[in-house]
């Protein structure tokens, strides 16, 4: 879901270098990530994980896990199964100012972000509805 404030999710920038900032940076942006969740303490965020449709682009697309979830689309998950939202676990809800996704196995909203600077219009179909 797109944030209401228009503001990317913490730490999309490093995903692609993590590796070269070392495990403490790494774990910095994990506990940032921990305080964001702390605004919306009910929902569960989730990684979106996708692989874009030309090889050349895929080292932009690797990435730390850094939320507690995964949503993978047409790509294996990186995260184990217990903390995977499959495809079809997804709901979608309404209200009169809003759209949203709920896991129905979690019974909670989830707050879906990637944490890497592919562009989003790359993204398969599924996973553009779901940012």
């Amino acid at each position: 879901m797109i944030r209401p404030d228009g503001l990317a999710h913490s730490g999309r920038t490093f995903g692609r270098f993590s590796d070269l900032l070392g495990e403490t940076s790494v774990d910095r942006l994990r506990a940032y990530a921990r305080q964001e969740e702390r605004l919306y303490p009910d929902a569960v965020y989730a990684e979106l994980a996708h692989l874009p449709p030309y090889g050349r682009a895929a080292n932009v697309a690797v990435r730390p896990a850094i939320r507690p979830y995964e949503i993978p689309v047409h790509t294996p998950a990186s995260v184990p199964e217990h903390r995977v939202i499959a495809l079809d676990d997804n709901l979608v809800g309404a209200t009169d100012s809003r759209v949203y996704l709920r896991s129905r196995r979690l019974d909670r909203e989830i707050v879906v972000e990637q944490h890497h600077m592919l562009n989003p219009s790359l993204a398969p179909n599924v996973a553009r509805f779901m940012l």
